[in-house]
C-alpha cells in the first residue's frame, strides 16, 4: 500500500494524472487480492508461508509452525480469514477503477487514500471480528464438553442438563 502512495507522489510530481497511472497502481492491490485467492484455492494460503517465515528462524522452527498450523483447526480458519482479505483487496481495486473512470481524476486521487484506508480498516475490524467468534465458539465447547459427561452429573439424575444449556439439548423422557 505505501509503495501505491509512493507512486502517487512521484506521478503527481512528473505532472497531470491520467486514468491509466491511477489503473497501473491500482493493479497491485487487485495482484495480491488474487495471489490471496489462488493460494486459497490451492489449498495452501500465502499467509501460513508468510507468518512462518516471519516468525520462525530456523527451518525447524518452520516446519513445527507449518504442521501446528495444518494439523489443527486453525487451517481452516486461516483459510477462511485468507479469503476474506482477498475478495476485500479485489473489492478494493473494483472501487479504485470504478472512481477512476467516472470521476475527475483530481477527485479520485483525494478520495482513493480515504477508501483505501476504510477498506483496509473493514478487514482489519473483520479479521478481530472473526477471532472473537471463534475464541467464543471454543469456549463454548469446551464447556459443553466438560459438563456434559457423565462424571458431571454425579446424582445421575434424568434430565439433567449443563448449566446454561438450552433446554432442548436434552432428550426427552421416554413414553410410559
Amino acid at each position: 500500500m505505501m509503495a501505491f502512495y509512493v507512486r502517487h507522489a512521484d506521478l503527481q510530481a512528473a505532472g497531470p494524472l491520467s486514468a491509466r497511472d491511477l489503473e497501473k497502481a491500482a493493479a497491485l492491490t487487485g495482484v495480491y487480492g488474487l495471489l490471496l485467492l489462488g493460494s486459497v484455492l490451492v489449498g495452501k494460503p500465502v499467509t501460513v508461508v508468510l507468518l512462518t517465515n516471519m516468525y520462525a528462524k530456523s527451518p525447524e522452527q518452520r516446519a513445527r509452525m507449518k504442521q501446528s498450523l495444518q494439523a489443527s483447526g486453525v487451517h481452516r480458519h486461516v483459510l477462511v480469514l485468507t479469503t476474506m482479505w482477498g475478495i476485500g483487496l479485489l473489492l478494493m481495486l473494483a472501487i479504485s477503477v470504478l472512481l477512476t473512470y467516472t470521476l475527475p481524476i483530481a477527485t479520485v486521487v483525494l478520495i482513493r487514500p480515504v477508501i483505501d484506508y476504510g477498506v483496509i480498516a473493514a478487514l482489519v475490524a473483520g479479521t478481530a471480528a472473526y477471532g472473537s467468534v471463534i475464541l467464543r465458539v471454543r469456549q463454548r465447547r469446551q464447556q459443553g464438553g466438560n459438563v456434559t459427561r457423565p462424571e458431571n452429573n454425579p446424582a445421575g439424575e434424568p434430565g439433567w442438563r449443563p448449566p446454561g444449556a438450552h433446554p432442548r439439548s436434552t432428550p426427552l423422557p421416554p413414553l410410559p
